[in-house]
Formats: C-alpha cells, sequence, structure tokens
C-alpha cells in the first residue's frame, strides 16, 4: 500500500489543482469556471460532505479529503448521518475518485470502495517542526484542508489554489447556559446546525 502511494510522488508536476472548502465564500466561483479549468486536465480537491453544495452537484472532484474518524458514525445525529449518506452514495457511483484519509479510516474505506486511497502519517508534531512530508510526523495542525495540501504538495502540483476556506471557526464557537461547548457550523450550503463539542473539547483551552 505505502509503496503505491510512494510511486504516485511528483506525478502531477504538469497540472495545477484547486481545493474547495466547504465555507460560504465558496458560492462566489461559478460552475462554468470550474467545469473549464477541470477540461483543462486540472484536478479538484474536495472536503468532507462536499454533495451538501447543490449548485455544484454536475462537478465530480478528482479527490475528496476526509480526515475525521468518526465519519460514517454519526447515527445518533440525524443530520450529520443524513450527509454521511448522501456522499457514501456519491462517492459509490463516482469510483474515479481518490479518497485522502488517516490511517485510522482507511480500513473502514476500503471495506466500503473501490476508490484509490491516499494516507498520510497523522500523528502531530507541529510544535517541533514544520514538515509536509506525508510520511512523517505532521508539522502542522490538524485541519482538513491543510492535510489536503500536504498530499497536494507531495504529488507536486505546478500551482494550487484555494477557495472557501472562511477561517470562522472561532467565530461560531461558544458555550450556554448549562456549560456546554457549542459550535454553529456554517458552510456554502444551506442546513447550518449546532454542533455539541463537550465531550471532544474539555475545556475551550483544549483546541
Amino acid at each position: 500500500f505505502f509503496i503505491k502511494q510512494k510511486k504516485k510522488k511528483n506525478t502531477q508536476n504538469n497540472k495545477n489543482c484547486i481545493f474547495l472548502g466547504n465555507g460560504p465564500s465558496l458560492n462566489k466561483l461559478s460552475v462554468n469556471d470550474l467545469m473549464l479549468f477541470k477540461k483543462k486536465g486540472n484536478k479538484i480537491f474536495a472536503v468532507n460532505h462536499w454533495t451538501e453544495n447543490k449548485k455544484y452537484k454536475s462537478i465530480i472532484p478528482d479527490y475528496i479529503i476526509l480526515t475525521d474518524t468518526r465519519f460514517f458514525l454519526n447515527k445518533k445525529n440525524k443530520v450529520l448521518h443524513k450527509r454521511d449518506k448522501k456522499l457514501i452514495d456519491f462517492i459509490l457511483n463516482n469510483n474515479s475518485i481518490t479518497l485522502i484519509s488517516p490511517p485510522k479510516i482507511v480500513k473502514i474505506l476500503k471495506n466500503k470502495f473501490k476508490n484509490n486511497i491516499i494516507t498520510y502519517s497523522d500523528t502531530e508534531f507541529d510544535f517541533l517542526y514544520s514538515s509536509t512530508n506525508i510520511f512523517l510526523p505532521r508539522g502542522y495542525a490538524s485541519i482538513s484542508i491543510a492535510k489536503g495540501l500536504a498530499v497536494a504538495k507531495w504529488l507536486n502540483f505546478k500551482k494550487i489554489f484555494i477557495i472557501g476556506i472562511d477561517n470562522t471557526y472561532f467565530r461560531y464557537l461558544f458555550s450556554d447556559k448549562l456549560n456546554r461547548i457549542l459550535y454553529l457550523d456554517v458552510h456554502s450550503y444551506k442546513d447550518n446546525i449546532i454542533v455539541d463539542y463537550s465531550k471532544r473539547y474539555i475545556s475551550m483551552f483544549d483546541y
């Protein structure tokens, strides 16, 4: 598995790519421009619940970044479970998409899909160094787009474009009267939800 992955290094050096985050600013990108970008042989990276944005339903990305180890286990949360199911169906119907995921869920993905998978070391050493080598511990924070960018650098794309990374996480993180840590999940699609992060972060300082 890792030998096959190592052979992919520098295989995209004559192509450009674009990362489509799920932030509201993504909607500024026209479908026609994105389709033209893809027709020119360039590659598209999408993140997590990409399928929720109906505006781009005609676009099939070349890569989907799935980094949450709780992915496909959101049965208690009806909204997230519905999103997971839609994404699963989309990937099953498009096995040309390469999945980018941490080692913890590679086995789950292999059992579910026939798609190619690229994985990376998900141990975090950002306090020691700044390496983006996917075979070494991460020298950057645990952010989905950052992990995808490390893979894109490994593949050696000529130019990398980014849109939809709105950096609004802390704006929508708050606590309530019960001292729960809650997050208003705001995306480029309409279905915003409130997620309870109390168990994920024991305090606001754990992020």
